[in-house]
């Protein structure tokens, strides 16, 4: 079972294929020859499935319990699908742990509320409160820096959040400065009184591809770049690949 799991989740096949008769005539036998009291269905790899994300997130769960931890945040776009991922970071004997708390698919406009919605819900899915939050990270979107601003201005009650046709630039340009600590019974019990935390936090990697972006933009840059890409659009053809090969 565990094997069909990892199947499934770490191999990324579908479940679909615990059914198919391929897979069948290899399993089957096993199962037969084990005397096997528990059938292994797709159905049953899907509750299993669930038994294990349970067990994760109640591992992650506990081990967040009363800790201050970063939030790292990204999405991506890909053929008409967008997802969101969350993850979160924090120290432990002196090692840095970076936990994924949720993949998301996006199916709304991806406004900064509905990205702040998104977080909320998922810190709520573990137990976790949104003042436990040390820092955000995100990349230099204008949507993804207001939902670093507005989870830090949050006090997790519902959400009261502003129209979403609102105006997401404006903010300061190294990020929000403040605490979701700002409360001083919370920073005295965490003995952070009078601590001063930079909330918002732009991604380096993304900041240095823009840097390095704009420095590019004047023509000659823009045509040696054309060029390589040509050049390594036309090394990835099929034929192209072979010959290299041969060649090793």
């Amino acid at each position: 079972m565990n094997s069909c799991v990892e199947l499934v989740t770490r191999n990324g096949g579908p479940f679909r294929l615990i059914d198919d008769s391929g897979f069948r005539k290899i399993i089957d036998p096993v199962l037969k020859a084990l005397n096997a009291k528990r059938a292994i269905t797709a159905e049953a790899v899907k509750d299993r499935v669930q038994e294990e994300a349970k067990s994760k997130r109640e591992e992650i769960s506990q081990s967040l319990k009363n800790r201050l931890f970063s939030l790292k945040i990204d999405s991506a776009s890909r053929l008409y699908r967008a997802l969101l991922g969350i993850n979160a970071q924090y120290a432990e004997n002196g090692k840095l742990i970076l936990q994924p708390l949720a993949m998301k698919e996006l199916y709304d406009r991806h406004t900064a509320e509905h990205l702040t919605s998104q977080v909320k819900n998922t810190l709520s899915r573990y137990d976790l409160s949104v003042t436990q939050v040390y820092s955000v990270t995100t990349d230099n979107g204008t949507n993804m820096l207001k939902a670093a601003r507005l989870l830090s201005e949050t006090d997790d009650e519902p959400d009261a959040s502003s129209s979403d046709e609102d105006d997401d630039s404006g903010y300061p340009e190294f990020g929000y400065s403040g605490s979701l600590l700002d409360d001083s019974e919370d920073a005295e019990c965490l003995g952070l009184d009078g601590a001063d935390f930079k909330f918002g936090v732009r991604c380096a990697a993304h900041t240095l591809q823009l840097a390095v972006s704009d420095a590019l933009k004047d023509s000659a840059s823009n045509t040696l770049v054309a060029q390589c890409r040509a050049h390594v659009k036309k090394l990835r053809v099929q034929s192209a690949m072979g010959l290299i090969r041969k060649l090793g």
